[in-house]
């Protein structure tokens, strides 16, 4: 659920920036910085402390997400698909040893 008091597009933004593969390796300053432009003129004062208030809820809400790197998805994904690949290799060993127990049946 969005947070009311967020600016505009910001959850948006934080979303689309992690699924690019923005947050990583020091793009989180970038995206912080971002988020400070759309801070009001009035307000730059208190910028040090926004921006600080900012990146700790930025890494708060990650930590509570249940995220894993692109690395990890890479690895996991390439797991996947040899498991199916085995699986389907089974499968299909198991339909030629059906037909053949079928066949001594017969017999």
């Amino acid at each position: 659920m969005p947070d009311e008091n967020a600016p505009p597009g910001f959850i948006c933004r934080l979303t689309a920036c992690y699924n690019a593969g923005m947050l990583k390796s020091g793009k989180i300053d970038e995206f912080i910085q971002e988020v400070m432009k759309m801070v009001p003129e009035d307000m730059h004062r208190a910028r040090a402390d926004l921006e600080h208030s900012v990146k700790a809820a930025i890494h708060a809400a990650f930590a509570r997400m249940d995220l894993v790197t692109r690395e990890e998805y890479d690895v996991q994904a390439e797991l996947l698909r040899r498991t199916r690949a085995l699986l389907q290799e089974l499968e299909a060993r198991q339909d030629q040893l059906e037909q053949e127990l079928k066949q001594q049946k017969t017999e």
